[in-house]
């Protein structure tokens, strides 16, 4: 495997390099990148990424959706978006509140979205600490084995 020289290393003691792109979806324009060392977190500075990115929005707009992987998962980030009026959608972690609030969907609340597509998805209503609002989990959960991992 070629590894980056210069680079560090990541927690799996492999070199590389974590870069986090902002992109304006509709005008396909990179508005902002950070070509962070291998070993810094993917949860670190993500406000201060999504704040860089709104500095470099044209005058006169603004962001008005945002998405993002797991890594920004972060009630603080949450908070800014909700503040500044943005549609957001993250992926959550499975953590334990997650978890719980999968446990308590019934049965019947699940829905296929296109028959035979092999999933289900519901949602739930979910809050995370530190948060000032209550937002919607929408969940999804495989119904048909995969067999295409095997």
């Amino acid at each position: 495997m070629i590894q980056p020289v210069g680079s560090a290393p990541s927690c799996q003691g492999l070199k590389g390099y974590m870069p986090m792109l902002g992109f304006l979806f509709e005008a396909g324009v990179c508005v902002y990148d950070e070509f962070r060392e291998g070993n810094v977190p993917p949860q670190a500075s993500q406000l201060a990424f999504y704040r860089a990115c709104q500095e470099r929005i044209p005058m006169g707009k603004k962001i008005g959706r945002y998405r993002a992987d797991s890594a920004s998962y972060q009630a603080d980030l949450i908070n800014a978006l909700e503040t500044d009026d943005v549609l957001w959608a993250i992926t959550a972690d499975k953590d334990k509140a997650v978890k719980a609030a999968i446990a308590i969907v019934s049965d019947h609340e699940w829905k296929e979205p296109v028959v035979g597509c092999g999933y289900q998805v519901t949602k739930t209503v979910h809050t995370m600490n530190r948060t000032n609002k209550a937002f919607r989990l929408i969940i999804k959960r495989w119904v048909l084995p995969r067999l295409d991992l095997f």
